[in-house]
């Protein structure tokens, strides 16, 4: 934590982003050449919509009160003016797995192939496990847009050598203790649970689908399905019709990939949740822990 320091020994250069609150700085803090992305925040805004207000308060509470690799960090929340707060987090120069993936296909003309995959998967098992175990936390919102990526070099960023990526979890607003668990529903339709998705979109209203950690579980799915096909895992145009496609339970996963990857993504798509791998057992599933060379190629007929 960057304690003891004073809004001028903070220095705003480059900004990264726009937000609904404010706008996010690359930064400095006087005396040190560490790079840091600090959140300006208006407060008037959040004035106006109390909600979000809770729900940074809670991020703030939450990222003060863990610590792992694979979670980025908040140095400082207490830097404030009439006007502004700010927040001091760990700067990450690889962007969101979203634009990289899709700077990737680009250039590479392919998705992620599975021992890249497999990296950044085993990363975030990992954070999800500190957070499932360790803190009982569920994050409710995981998705690619919130994983971000660090790279020790210029030259690894430029040429996306993901192998050399740190993965980092971001966007902690919706994320609660297993014991303080509301209904409201939240998260990105696309990664949601098919449970909570049915509520989102009314389809079956009279059922209560509470939160729980395998709605985590099957986010991870989604996420790792896309990381390996480039491709959303429904391709449909609104709410309702994603929410009947789910229902069905059917996901299509390419016949082309490992016995070992199609295992793991089975387990962690499966309708029901008590079908799916919790997370202790997918860390150990052998697509996390075998060496991807040795991963079993299906042969193929035609």
């Amino acid at each position: 934590m960057l304690k003891n320091i004073r809004l001028d020994d903070l220095t705003l250069d480059t900004k990264l982003g726009n937000g609904a609150f404010g706008e996010v700085f690359k930064s400095k803090i006087y005396g040190s050449d560490t790079i840091y992305a600090t959140k300006r925040l208006e407060k008037r805004k959040f004035m106006k919509n109390p909600k979000a207000y809770r729900y940074l308060e809670n991020e703030i509470n939450i990222l003060n009160n863990i610590s792992h690799e694979n979670i980025v960090k908040l140095y400082n929340s207490d830097l404030q003016t009439t006007k502004y707060k700010y927040l001091i987090t760990e700067y990450c120069n690889g962007g969101d797995l979203n634009g990289c993936l899709e700077k990737y296909k680009k250039e590479m003309k392919r998705p992620f192939n599975e021992e890249e995959v497999q990296y950044i998967m085993r990363q975030l098992v990992s954070g999800i496990k500190y957070l499932h175990v360790e803190k009982k936390i569920l994050h409710r919102d995981l998705k690619l847009e919130n994983i971000l990526l660090q790279f020790d070099n210029e030259e690894d960023r430029l040429q996306k050598r993901i192998l050399k990526a740190k993965i980092k979890i971001i966007d902690f607003g919706f994320a609660r203790y297993y014991d303080d668990i509301v209904g409201s529903v939240l998260g990105s339709p696309m990664f949601m649970d098919p449970r909570i998705l049915y509520r989102l979109a009314k389809v079956d209203h009279q059922q209560d689908f509470g939160y729980e950690e395998k709605a985590d579980i099957y986010s991870l799915g989604v996420i790792c399905y896309i990381l390996l096909t480039g491709k959303p895992l429904f391709d449909v145009d609104n709410l309702d019709e994603l929410a009947r496609i789910t229902d069905i339970g059917v996901v299509q996963i390419p016949a082309d990939l490992s016995k070992e990857t199609i295992s793991f993504l089975n387990y962690m798509l499966r309708l029901d949740p008590k079908k799916r791998l919790d997370i202790e057992k997918l860390s150990r599933h052998k697509f996390i822990t075998l060496d991807s060379k040795k991963f079993t190629k299906i042969e193929k007929h035609y």
